[in-house]
């Protein structure tokens, strides 16, 4: 994703962070993403609706990247001297 984002999408990684940053930030999102399936497996021990529902909650929040690349994109075609002053409304010029 990473490399799509830079690459096809034409954005930067922050300044200081490599790679390995970016590999250990994957690694604990990993984590967290397969705790939260267990924690649903656990907290509900019937199969059902419920348990299926949580399981298709975690599955689904993949899309939040793909997301948060196009956010990110349109966010950083905003000159920076419009960055200021739209920063009070929390939305670039060109989405108000």
């Amino acid at each position: 994703m990473t490399w799509f984002a830079e690459r096809g999408l034409r954005l930067q990684k922050p300044a200081g962070m490599t790679y390995s940053d970016i590999l250990i930030v994957g690694v604990v999102a990993g984590i967290g993403f397969t705790v939260s399936l267990f924690v649903a497996v656990a907290a509900f021990s019937n199969p059902g609706v419920t348990q299926d529902s949580l399981k298709m909650g975690a599955l689904l929040s993949f899309t939040a990247a793909p997301l948060a690349l196009v956010l990110g994109k349109a966010f950083s075609r905003v000159p920076a001297r419009q960055r200021g002053a739209t920063a009070a409304a929390g939305l670039p010029q060109r989405l108000l």
